[in-house]
């Protein structure tokens, strides 16, 4: 185990909800950022929003590279559902690196909706600049 002191779990029940159902009260300006982080559960979240991964132009999504989560989604499932959605993979922001050999555990996955430049986050259209 990388991280000793986080093996220990506990059951915590919350009710979910998804975020389509919040769509319609969402007020979105343009270049609107979805941030997604729930250990291991981003994959049901992103398929909860389909709705709103129309309105928004980028998703930051943290994707785990190694197992840590029971029925977690790899980087290969998140990748090819946004990629399905509309999105292109454009880098990292950050990565979580195992202490115990350096490999690569978790990272913060940046995707744009297509035809924003992944090279400066600028869209052809607008020119706007994405700030990271």
């Amino acid at each position: 185990v990388a991280f000793p002191w986080s093996a220990g779990n506990h059951l915590t029940e919350v009710q979910l909800r998804k975020l389509d159902e919040y769509s319609d009260q969402m007020e979105l300006s343009s270049k609107t950022l979805l941030k997604i982080d729930v250990q291991g559960y981003e994959d049901r979240v992103l398929r909860g929003a389909k709705q709103v991964l129309k309105r928004v132009d980028y998703v930051l999504v943290e994707i785990s590279v190694a197992p840590f989560y029971e029925g977690q989604a790899q980087f290969d499932s998140i990748y090819s559902f946004l990629l399905q959605s509309g999105f292109a993979y454009v880098g990292n922001l950050e990565q979580l690196l195992s202490p115990l050999d350096g490999s690569i555990l978790q990272l913060d996955a940046l995707f744009a909706r297509n035809g924003i430049s992944a090279k400066d986050g600028s869209s052809a259209k607008d020119g706007v600049r994405m700030q990271a």
